[in-house]
């Protein structure tokens, strides 16, 4: 037998259907300008949060892809890493002081390299990116993979909006990331590159950045730089809610250079320190 809907029940259904046909189609779903449009926002507030904050990184590197008749070279460096975005439109930068390598003490450390830092000056800053290239010595491999882009906010450049005109977007999919529903994002550099080699020679760059659509916060970030044909670097970071900072913080980098080179740094122990570097208003 059938069963007729009363029509007290009909009206709820109407009512029901009423006030979801009212709903803003961008509230449930934003654009990806609007998303876009947050991660600036969010970027302009983080960035002198971040920046000269300082934690104790533990970075192994090991060798790949190569045919080894003993163990596997291994390395673990543990340094102090400052996170810092230094004035006049320069990039994210890390300053990164080796304490120990494989647990033997750096003898010829600087240990004035925060003290430099927080100068200021240009004199200063110089001096101080000159121990950070000294210091990429230490990495493994170095001969055939000399690398300083292993710094876990470099990825945050390509985001700017001082770099819009150069970078196209694109949302590749959603994903759940500590609970939260984030958007995956990617990216793609158009010349003139940011990256360039030693020599000058410009790198083709592309990624991906998984950010919460609805407070434009960074959960992931995926840097993919071609080095030749042959050979590329890849390096994710991921963010995650410090309580000494009050805000999230990169925790853990992973660093993939094709062909030989493979590593993972975390960081701990986040402390801000004082500094006369200026963050210039956006």
């Amino acid at each position: 037998m059938g069963h007729a809907l009363r029509l007290p029940a009909l009206a709820a259904v109407a009512a029901v259907l009423c006030m979801a046909a009212h709903v803003p189609l961008a509230a449930a779903s934003p654009s990806l300008e609007d998303v876009v449009e947050r991660l600036d926002r969010y970027l302009a507030a983080y960035e002198p949060r971040l920046s000269a904050v300082v934690a104790d990184e533990e970075y192994e590197q090991w060798l790949s892809g190569f045919v080894l008749s003993g163990p596997r070279p291994m390395r673990i460096l543990q340094s102090e890493f400052l996170f810092t975005r230094l004035p006049n439109g320069a990039p994210w930068t890390g300053f990164r002081d080796t304490v120990t390598v494989d647990g033997h003490p750096v003898r010829d450390r600087d240990a004035g390299l925060q003290q430099l830092v927080a100068d200021g000056s240009d004199g200063a800053l110089e001096q101080a990116a000159r121990i950070v290239a000294e210091n990429a010595r230490y990495n493994l491999g170095d001969g055939f993979a000399f690398r300083t882009i292993n710094t876990p906010t470099l990825t945050l450049d390509f985001f700017h909006p001082t770099h819009r005109s150069q970078v196209s977007f694109r949302k590749r999919g959603e994903e759940t990331i500590d609970g939260t529903r984030v958007w995956k994002i990617d990216f793609v550099e158009r010349p003139p590159s940011m990256i360039r080699t030693p020599a000058g020679r410009e790198q083709k760059t592309r990624g991906s950045v998984w950010v919460n659509p609805l407070s434009g916060a960074i959960a992931r970030t995926l840097l993919n730089v071609v080095i030749s044909p042959t050979s590329e670097a890849k390096i994710t970071v991921e963010y995650r809610d410090q309580a000494a900072l009050g805000f999230a913080a990169p925790y853990e980098m992973r660093e993939s250079y094709r062909p030989g080179v493979e590593g993972r740094a975390r960081y701990a122990h986040f402390r801000k320190f004082e500094t006369s570097v200026r963050i210039l208003e956006k």
